[in-house]
């Protein structure tokens, strides 16, 4: 599986969850008992990784937008510089 730029934490791990439900109705019947519990702990190890990205990314994202309205000023000046910064690099 190649990941994309566009690519975004939740849907890297949906297809990885995709894949490992492609990967169990694969295996099927002939699958041991042992075999199948792997699978299904590490589904829910994906779904629990899938959870606490969101919300890692959500906690962020309000943290950022905090910080913004604490000091607009500076988040001006900040996204000033960082479009200084970028416009140079892409120019090369």
């Amino acid at each position: 599986m190649r990941r994309r730029k566009s690519d975004s934490i939740q849907d890297v791990i949906s297809r990885i969850g995709d894949d490992v439900g492609a990967l169990g109705d694969v295996v099927g019947e002939s699958a041991s008992a042992e075999v199948r519990a792997s699978i299904k702990s590490l589904r829910q190890k994906l779904r629990d990784l899938e959870e606490e990205s969101e919300g890692l990314i959500t906690h962020g994202i309000q943290e950022t937008r905090g910080t913004i309205s604490e000091n607009p000023l500076i988040a001006v000046a900040a996204a000033f510089g960082l479009g200084v910064v970028l416009a140079a690099v892409l120019r090369r």
